[in-house]
């Protein structure tokens, strides 16, 4: 059975060790894992979102999910990501895509391309990153849908 939850104490640990399970992922910030939401089938996680705040905006860090979860769940997993930012006081989610079936999940969730030339993340502009012939998406997330 699918659950949705957001992270505490007692899944850090479980959280960390999925996430690591992904070979593109060397290593986990906590204080980004801190605000991850979980999906759980049973007792194991099958999905996570995590954003990291910049000011009054998120940046998803962290999307990783298995095959198995459908539409709904991932609807829903977002839909509890961004109830989460907004408690946070966040009022806009950021997302870096170089894969064009991720980039259209985005699309279907709302998220817009954005022009990236004058963006910076951190005190660095986005054209000078590593991925920075990536797209950037925003979603506005201030007004509950």
């Amino acid at each position: 059975m699918f659950k949705i939850e957001k992270i505490d104490v007692n899944s850090m640990e479980k959280a960390k060790k999925f996430l690591l399970s992904v070979p593109s992922i060397k290593e986990v910030d906590e204080n980004i894992l801190k605000k991850a939401t979980l999906v759980y089938d049973d007792d194991s996680i099958v999905g996570a979102i995590s954003y990291e705040i910049y000011n009054s905006v998120g940046l998803i860090r962290y999307f990783v999910f298995k095959k198995i979860l459908n539409d709904t769940f991932i609807n829903e997993l977002f839909y509890n990501m961004e109830n989460n930012a907004r408690e946070d006081n966040l009022d806009k989610m950021f997302c870096v895509v170089n894969d064009k079936t991720i980039e259209n999940l985005f699309s279907s969730l709302g998220f817009e391309i954005i022009e990236k030339e004058n963006l910076y993340i951190d005190e660095d502009l986005f054209s000078t990153l590593e991925y920075k012939n990536s797209n950037v998406m925003i979603k506005d997330i201030s007004i509950v849908a």
